[in-house]
């Protein structure tokens, strides 16, 4: 960690650089069930301290592989801004052409201000991909990635709903937030 956090301590927004965020960890929240406590605050604290050793400050950033709150600002071992994924569609390339109704999440808002209301809500993977286990070249993949997203935004219209819009529709609404996946 000593040589990579030298690289991006150099490369942080405090030195002209671009980094403005770093994660320590990802999908920590995977880890085996045999680790215990969990998560492990000293495990943590330790790829953490050997971050900031390196000379890294910018703020840490984690992603929990769905919203359970590990490692929120406040816990033992835990980092500056708290994020999770999501994957409100699933994980399946297999069915492009399948959206299953209701999936979309209508309680995250609310959920991120019982576990990190103090940071800025983060979504670090938002139905950003998954590969299908059983096609080598990812056809599926590309259908619904490359063409279903295409020219489409990604948009919070509150913290009740998500909806797709196209890229060219416009919206006056001071709360809302669009994100691009291309």
């Amino acid at each position: 960690m000593k040589h990579v956090g030298a690289k991006i301590a150099g490369a942080q927004i405090t030195n002209g650089g671009p980094i403005i965020l770093v994660q320590p960890e990802n999908e920590y929240t995977q880890a085996l069930d045999s680790i215990q406590p969990f998560p492990d605050p000293v495990y943590m604290n330790y790829v953490e301290d050997q971050i900031r050793d390196a000379g890294i400050i910018v703020p840490l950033i984690s992603n929990d592989a769905s919203p359970k709150g590990y490692l929120a600002p406040g816990d033992p071992a835990g980092v500056d801004i708290y994020g999770h994924d999501g994957y409100p569609l699933g994980f399946d390339c297999a069915n492009p052409n399948t959206w299953p109704d209701g999936n979309l999440p209508t309680t995250w808002h609310d959920l991120h201000e019982e576990q990190s209301p103090t940071t800025p809500y983060s979504i670090l993977e938002f139905q950003s991909g998954s590969f299908d286990p059983v096609s080598i070249e990812f056809p599926d993949y590309y259908e619904l990635y490359l063409t279903s997203f295409s020219g489409a935004d990604l948009v919070l219209t509150s913290a009740e709903s998500w909806s797709a819009q196209s890229s060219t529709a416009s919206s006056t609404s001071s709360s809302t937030v669009s994100v691009s996946p291309f």
